[in-house]
């Protein structure tokens, strides 16, 4: 994905979609940049979307994502 860091103190809306098999999600949220990269927030946000869908994490994969500052 992306070595972009996010910047501390700027919220960022977030949406990706998640693929399980063959099916996908979009799922969406915010985030406050901490100075960590987007490669480092998306595993965050790919746990959170195997949380939602109920499935293991070793079965979900992000096949896109975008972050827009506020």
């Amino acid at each position: 994905m992306s070595k972009s860091r996010l910047i501390a103190g700027t919220t960022y809306d977030w949406m990706v979609t998640s693929q399980v098999g063959q099916i996908r999600q979009e799922h969406w949220g915010h985030v406050l940049g901490s100075g960590e990269t987007e490669d480092e927030q998306l595993e965050h946000i790919r746990r959170v979307c195997a949380e939602r869908r109920h499935v293991p994490l070793s079965e979900i994969r992000i096949v896109s994502a975008v972050f827009t500052p506020r």
